[in-house]
């Protein structure tokens, strides 16, 4: 993690946090595979989360969620 809270180079790190509305979740990801994001997601949320976006890239992204 950079002074900025970003990635400073490839993977994947998850924060899980307590607060008045439940648990959230905030993830990071610098150059992952989009089966790393559905396999995180089905974790988190107990259910089966399937890619059926075709893409084979790897991806920077940032989701926050509420679980």
């Amino acid at each position: 993690m950079d002074k900025n809270g970003k990635l400073g180079g490839p993977g994947m790190v998850n924060f899980l946090t307590n607060g008045p509305n439940g648990a959230s979740v905030r993830s990071l990801a610098k150059s992952a595979a989009l089966s790393r994001l559905t396999a995180m997601l089905g974790n988190q949320l107990k259910r089966p989360v399937v890619d059926k976006t075709g893409l084979t890239g790897k991806y920077d992204f940032e989701l926050e969620f509420t679980l």
